[in-house]
């Protein structure tokens, strides 16, 4: 259904935007609206996954370039 992938394309900003650390990494908890403990190797995983797949529904570049940033980031 096409409102699911805007609902993913949504989510995945949100995560962007908004549950980062203050050194940009990215962030396990985000609650009370602050991100707060350093995300795992699984959160990670999960969301390139996610990235990849967005980038398989639109592939204009943008998920993909994120999915290389963030998997740049876990190293």
């Amino acid at each position: 259904r096409p409102e699911y992938g805007q609902r993913a394309i949504n989510a995945a900003e949100f995560i962007l935007m908004h549950n980062k650390l203050e050194d940009r990494t990215l962030a396990h908890v985000y609650a009370a609206r602050r991100a707060s403990v350093p995300a795992q190797l699984e959160d990670y995983a999960y969301f390139l996954q996610g990235l990849l797949a967005l980038a398989q529904l639109q592939p204009n570049g943008r998920w993909l370039q994120e999915a290389i940033r963030l998997e740049a980031e876990m190293e």
